[in-house]
């Protein structure tokens, strides 16, 4: 996790990332959090299941631009809730290490690493990072998945 301009409280208007490695086990991306004048404030590495044609609960999501807003789930705690994914529903950015652990949901970290003996990079720091990433964002904005 690289941050830029220190944190700026509930600046962040945009959240953006981009997939690098799509394979049948995951999907691996970098990401930033922009402001309104597109200036970055942190970077993120980010992991989800394979793009599965966008079933539910076994696939990444299509790529696109979302709603989004800072939310607190039940299951998960404070998170990200992606909304208005066609044929979907409950998409979160959430704490999440390894791409299992997702049921069609994106985990965030500071960068990938391996962390067990599976041979697929995993995201570290992921609380850190998705505290890092709340404090910045508005309540409102959009996310851009490339």
């Amino acid at each position: 996790m690289k941050t830029y301009n220190a944190y700026r409280a509930n600046a962040g208007s945009y959240l953006w990332f981009m997939r690098i490695e799509e394979s049948t086990s995951q999907t691996l991306g970098f990401g930033c959090i922009f402001d309104a004048e597109l200036q970055p404030l942190i970077s993120f590495a980010t992991i989800e299941p394979p793009f599965n044609a966008n079933k539910k609960s076994i696939s990444a999501i299509r790529k696109g631009t979302y709603n989004a807003s800072k939310i607190v789930s039940p299951k998960f705690g404070n998170a990200i809730w992606i909304q208005n994914v066609a044929g979907r529903s409950e998409i979160l950015i959430h704490v999440l290490n390894f791409a299992r652990q997702s049921k069609g949901c994106i985990g965030v970290g500071s960068a990938h690493r391996f962390l067990d003996a599976d041979e697929l990079r995993d995201v570290i720091q992921s609380q850190e990072t998705l505290n890092a990433m709340l404090f910045c964002l508005k309540e409102n904005f959009q996310v851009t998945i490339l």
